[in-house]
């Protein structure tokens, strides 16, 4: 009877206690498909930030292009429009002693302000193609006044700039705008790296139409 007792109490003893921990599982790392995944999202990953600086950093030189000129002298489509808000400032100066040049004279230091204001090639041909019309209102408005002979010589003058900065942009405009296309259409319109720049938020150039 004692024999069977004892045994009994051996056999219980064994049972594993179901309060006790559980044994710990295998790091992550060690498990073989985990470690693939863990492998592939990573190239994954790394791939995409790789495309992610390597287009950006063509699509900068684009932007660069508008800022500082294609040959990176800074005789450039933004350093023409810059000149294009100093000459419609001083047409604003000259017609604003005019009373009955006000809502033109007006109109144009709002357009000049907006285009001095204006950030990248889209946004400067937007505001750049207003103080165009603003310009052409006032200097019709001015022809009309009776300006003095300065004044006069001075709207001549002004308005002469103002249409010779234009026309030197008419002439940068096609081969910054091919820079613009190439970029658009030849890096980030390729797979698979234009494709996960895009993915990683790299926009495409803007073209300049002003």
């Amino acid at each position: 009877m004692d024999k069977s007792r004892e045994k009994q109490r051996i056999r219980v003893e064994v049972v594993p206690d179901a309060d006790a921990p559980e044994t710990k599982k295998a790091p992550l790392w060690k498990n073989r498909r985990a470690a693939v995944a863990i492998a592939a999202a990573v190239c994954v990953v790394m791939t995409a930030l790789g495309a992610h600086r390597s287009v950006n950093a063509q699509r900068s030189a684009v932007e660069r292009a508008f800022y500082q000129g294609a040959d990176g002298t800074g005789y450039s489509i933004s350093r023409l429009l810059g000149d294009r808000v100093e000459y419609a400032g001083y047409l604003v100066k000259v017609a604003s002693q005019y009373p009955e040049l006000s809502d033109e004279t007006e109109a144009v230091a709002s357009a000049a302000g907006e285009l001095q204001s204006a950030k990248g090639a889209q946004a400067g041909g937007e505001a750049n193609r207003a103080l165009t019309d603003a310009v052409t209102a006032l200097d019709l408005a001015m022809q009309s006044a009776e300006l003095s002979e300065r004044d006069e010589q001075y709207r001549s003058e002004y308005t002469a700039d103002l249409a010779g900065c234009n026309l030197k942009i008419s002439h940068m405009t096609p081969e910054y705008n091919e820079l613009a296309r190439e970029f658009n259409d030849g890096t980030l319109g390729a797979f698979p790296l234009g494709t996960l720049a895009r993915l990683t938020g790299v926009k495409s150039a803007e073209e300049y139409h002003g």
